[in-house]
């Protein structure tokens, strides 16, 4: 009997863990908000997967909200006076995907990976504009 208990005390155990964990199209999106600083403030920033335009800060510091991907972001900020500076965001792996195997299978994982849920990229960006003429060597 105490054995049987203890089993039913694991797999209770496992299952609210496995729905806390969830699925990450449902607890995290699709979608999430970057936000892009420069120094000195005021560029004009622009962010492309594939090619693609997927937003645009403008004037800097702001935020945009982006699809997640696989994919990584290339994003280009340009302000008068300043060189163009240009920088990569890569996604990482969301280990809350695991609980998908758990919860929904393969259908879970399935869902998280045509979505972009399964990936996250940073959620800020630093960067520092370099002038194009210094005033002394």
């Amino acid at each position: 009997m105490y054995q049987h208990a203890k089993g039913v005390i694991a797999l209770t155990a496992l299952i609210a863990v496995s729905l806390v964990s969830g699925c990450a199209t449902v607890t995290r999106g699709a979608s999430q908000t970057l936000t892009v600083q420069t120094a000195p403030e005021g560029a004009a920033c622009t962010l492309e997967r594939s090619g693609k335009v997927i937003g645009a800060v403008n004037p800097t510091p702001g935020s945009v909200k982006v699809g997640k991907g696989r994919k990584d972001i290339a994003v280009s900020c340009e302000k008068t006076g300043y060189l163009k500076s240009n920088d990569n965001l890569s996604p990482t792996f969301q280990a809350m995907t695991a609980g998908n195997i758990l919860i929904g299978g393969l259908i879970g994982v399935a869902v998280d990976a045509a979505s972009g849920a399964m990936n996250q990229y940073p959620s800020a960006l630093d960067v520092t504009m370099i002038p194009e003429r210094f005033t002394s060597e």
